[in-house]
C-alpha cells in the first residue's frame, strides 16, 4: 500500500511525468494560499499510521537520493512528501519536505519562494 506512493513503470519517462504532475498539483495548492502558514496550520497526521509510514519512507528517499545525485527521485520524494501532508496532515518529515521545497524552488530561480518554503 505504501508503494502505491510512487510510480509504476520502466524507464525514467514514467518518474519525470510523474515530477510534472506532483509539481503541478503542488504550485496549485500554494498558488492558492497567500502564505505559508496555512500550510503550517494543517494538522497533525494522528490518523492515517501508513501515510506517516510512507513519509519515513520517502524521507529516506529523499536523503539518499540527494546524496547520490539522484536529481528525479529527490525531486518526486519532496513533491510526494508535500501532498501527502496536505491531504493527510503534517508530521515529523513534513518540515523536511517544505524545506527540501524551498530548495527545489532555489533551483528552479524563484529565490522568493526559496526564501518562504526553506
Amino acid at each position: 500500500q505504501m508503494l502505491n506512493e510512487y510510480p509504476r513503470g520502466n524507464g525514467k519517462g514514467v518518474i519525470w511525468m510523474s515530477i510534472a504532475q506532483n509539481y503541478l498539483s503542488v504550485q496549485q495548492y500554494f498558488a492558492r494560499r497567500n502564505s505559508i502558514n496555512e500550510f503550517l496550520g494543517l494538522p497533525i497526521n494522528t490518523q492515517h499510521p501508513m501515510k506517516r509510514l510512507a513519509m519515513q519512507f520517502f524521507s529516506q528517499i529523499l536523503i539518499r537520493s540527494f546524496v547520490c545525485k539522484q536529481h528525479s527521485h529527490w525531486m518526486l520524494s519532496v513533491l510526494r512528501m508535500i501532498q501527502i501532508s496536505i491531504k493527510y496532515g503534517l508530521c515529523e518529515h513534513s518540515s523536511m519536505a517544505l524545506a527540501n521545497y524551498g530548495l527545489l524552488a532555489t533551483l528552479r530561480g524563484n529565490l522568493t519562494a526559496a526564501f518562504q518554503y526553506g
